[in-house]
């Protein structure tokens, strides 16, 4: 799982366009909150930086439109995935370094 802010921002903004058209469908979007949404999204996607400004942006569009909130849920489930198997490979490699200094 590749974790750029730019690929971050690109898995979004898809799993929001979803989420605007599921929204719409299942009628939790009204088409006025989705055009107001979209724009939303439009001007501030761009601007975000940092993975952690993509989550707060994602919760505060969760606050105010929740047919977004799988995408926010999607998201902060994968970065605590990514954080977890990184953790892991850092215990692993100090494990494999202790084994080689008390082997060596």
């Amino acid at each position: 799982m590749d974790n750029t802010v730019s690929d971050l921002k690109k898995r979004a903004s898809e799993l929001l366009f979803d989420a605007l058209i599921a929204g719409l469908d299942k009628g939790e979007l009204s088409l006025e909150d989705s055009q107001r949404s979209a724009r939303k999204i439009e001007l501030h996607l761009d601007q975000i930086e940092s993975q952690e400004e993509l989550l707060v942006f994602l919760r505060s569009l969760d606050k105010t439109y929740p047919a977004y909130r799988p995408v926010y849920i999607k998201l902060k489930e994968e970065e605590a995935l990514y954080e977890d198997k990184m953790k892991l490979e850092s215990v692993q490699q100090r494990l494999k370094q202790f084994t080689n200094n008390y082997a060596g």
